[in-house]
């Protein structure tokens, strides 16, 4: 997925990687929790901003959040 979110960003040169946002997929806070430990670093390293998913967190993986 990051390969093609790459791609597609190449494809346009005014696109600013600050102004794009990645959050991890998943819907267990274990899950959130260990692709975050992997997620937010690259984030930073590239650019990117990270969002937590803490809907989930807070609310579990209720309909709504």
């Amino acid at each position: 997925d990051l390969d093609d979110l790459s791609l597609t960003l190449d494809q346009y040169d005014a696109v600013d990687k600050s102004k794009v946002y990645l959050m991890p997929q998943g819907t267990e806070q274990t899950e959130l929790l260990e692709r975050e430990a992997w997620l937010k670093p690259f984030c930073d390293s590239q650019g990117y901003q990270f969002c937590p998913r803490m809907q989930i967190a807070w609310f579990g993986a209720r309909q709504g959040t």
